[in-house]
């Protein structure tokens, strides 16, 4: 038997029962953005397709900075791929929505005027 089990010390002195720390409110935004992380990560493009959703999203964005390539040019890669692409397909047809699943990576960009 462990010697604090029943409470008191081997001495024969009383042990006082351990302090519990109070309960403290969970922030669970973080949690959610996680879980949301990882579906993209465990999603494929399309059933049976070996590229998940969030490596063909940074893909994307790689080829973007890249080739310095315009929004609206990636509007319209991104749309003329997912014409090839199965019915049921999970890759974005924009880049807002590659951006929104860029965003919780921490991954946004700030935009520079050339002219300030």
């Amino acid at each position: 038997m462990f010697p604090y089990e029943s409470g008191v010390c081997a001495q024969g002195q009383y042990m006082p029962d351990p302090v519990q720390p109070f309960p403290r409110a969970v922030n669970t935004a973080g949690i959610e953005k996680y879980n949301k992380l990882l579906a993209f990560q465990q999603t494929p493009v399309y059933p049976g397709c070996q590229k998940t959703v969030l490596e063909s999203v940074m893909d994307v964005m790689r080829i973007k900075v890249e080739t310095k390539s315009t929004v609206k040019a990636v509007d319209e890669y991104l749309q003329y791929t997912a014409s090839m692409l199965p019915n049921g397909h999970r890759l974005p047809t924009t880049h807002r929505k590659v951006r929104c699943i860029l965003k919780d990576l921490g991954l946004s960009y700030i935009k520079i005027h050339a002219c300030r």
